[in-house]
């Protein structure tokens, strides 16, 4: 464990709105060990799924390519006690899941701006070959995870949780988001997805853990979508959010 704070910029991040800071982004993620913080300067990050990207970076971890979603932008994958913060940052993307988070633990996602600069209901938006609903947040079978406090404006999907237990999402604001806003689904003994094993499966400390507490969502606004407010599937509680103006198709 170690509390060391990696910044972006140290990996060459501008956030200057103009440079596509994908690739610098993912190697600050790769190199962060276990216990540390991801800190994002205040500025404006362009993360662009420009290639078909998710097949091949998630391969050796799930099976097959073809389990793996396109355009993940920046992948979590086995992360860790992990807090990725920066209050004043903004995050551009133009489809796809800006972070796609597998088998992690205890990794907060906190105080981002997340917009899409794109038409979320262009062909080009959803990856044809595989026909998935890309989520700006995307967790899937994790634990005690955490997504607060951010905005994520103008997505397919906005914050996504699967196959998870012991999670948050609190204090978000989703704003023109075309289909489900805040979503979770399944349960950590449900098989499938990119995994095809029960979540107790590949955390020890979940092998006697019978309380599948699944997702807490809190405090969150919803406002200005065109298909879908909040939605659960799973277990998990809902208190004090507000989901208001959907938009007429």
């Amino acid at each position: 464990m170690n509390n060391s704070v990696v910044n972006v910029k140290q990996f060459g991040a501008k956030g200057d709105a103009t440079t596509d800071d994908r690739l610098a982004i993912q190697q600050a993620i790769d190199t962060i060990e276990e216990g540390g913080c991801l800190y994002f300067p205040p500025g404006v990050y362009r993360v662009l799924a420009t290639t078909d990207t998710g097949n091949s970076v998630i391969e050796t971890e799930t099976g097959t390519p073809a389990d793996a979603p396109d355009f993940v932008i920046l992948k979590l994958l086995k992360k860790k006690n992990l807090l990725i913060t920066g209050h004043g940052a903004t995050l551009l993307n133009d489809r796809g899941y800006v972070f796609f988070g597998l088998l992690c633990e205890n990794v907060t996602i906190r105080g981002l701006r997340i917009e899409n600069i794109a038409n979320p209901l262009g062909s080009s938006f959803v990856a044809s070959s595989a026909g998935w609903e890309p989520a700006a947040i995307l967790m899937n079978y994790s634990a005690w995870c955490r997504v607060e406090d951010c905005f994520v404006s103008g997505q397919y999907r906005a914050i996504d949780f699967r196959r998870t237990t012991g999670c948050t999402i609190r204090g978000n604001s989703v704003f023109n988001n075309v289909y489900i806003a805040i979503a979770t689904y399944g349960t950590l003994y449900q098989p499938g997805g990119w995994t095809q094993k029960p979540l107790p499966e590949f955390f020890s400390n979940l092998s006697t853990y019978f309380d599948d507490s699944g997702v807490t969502i809190e405090n969150n606004l919803v406002s200005s979508f065109l298909l879908g407010g909040i939605y659960t599937d799973g277990p998990g509680t809902g208190v004090n959010n507000r989901v208001e103006h959907p938009v007429d198709a």
